[in-house]
């Protein structure tokens, strides 16, 4: 059975078949539209999930290059339950666009190094760095771990506790201290993360 403690952390995305995934990826190769920085998927042992993908805009944001936190992050939020050995039930709450990282040329286009900063600049800088757009989930959803077509899922009756979109299982296959791989219901698509950070810190 699958240890719940086990699965708690951080994981990074190391590989995926799952095709709303692998059309992100495929937009950045062919267009150089956006940039796609780390995916990860957390887990708690109580029953939440958190997926995490973070995007960026060529001279609009900082890059979004792998290790790094520049561009914006968008973060979706979810609730499992166990039903089975290692199948989970996902109901996803709400979206969350967060963590604007501006680049450097929109920055100095702002507020021009060259020329004091006013109480306008400043709150604009600001504005830009705390903007926060929450969306919840109560119809179909496209998010990495549901069911349905690939990683997206359609919301599928019921609802979670915060009436969320009920989008399928996820099974995971193994995991161990450093990996963990996944697969999400109906021919979603498999998924093998490294462990990127734990809930808990060690003293």
């Amino acid at each position: 059975d699958l240890d719940l403690n086990l699965m708690a952390g951080k994981w990074r995305l190391v590989y995926t078949t799952a095709a709303d995934v692998l059309s992100v990826l495929r937009l950045q190769r062919d267009t150089g539209l956006i940039e796609v920085g780390d995916i990860f998927q957390s887990f708690t042992a109580d029953g939440s999930i958190e997926n995490e993908i973070r995007l960026s805009v060529p001279f609009l944001l900082a890059p979004a290059t792998q290790g790094t936190d520049g561009g914006v992050a968008l973060k979706v939020e979810a609730e499992y339950v166990r039903v089975g050995g290692r199948t989970l039930k996902l109901t996803f709450n709400e979206a969350r666009l967060s963590e604007v990282r501006i680049s450097d040329a929109v920055e100095a286009v702002l507020a021009p190094a060259l020329l004091p900063r006013g109480n306008l600049n400043h709150q604009v800088l600001l504005a830009l760095r705390e903007l926060e757009l929450r969306i919840p989930l109560r119809g179909a959803v496209t998010a990495m771990g549901g069911g349905g077509g690939g990683a997206a899922g359609a919301a599928g009756g019921g609802g979670g506790s915060k009436g969320g979109a009920a989008v399928g299982t996820y099974m995971l296959s193994y995991v161990d201290e450093d990996v963990l791989v996944g697969r999400a219901g109906t021919g979603g698509g498999s998924f093998i993360f490294k462990r990127a950070a734990a809930w808990w810190v060690e003293e």
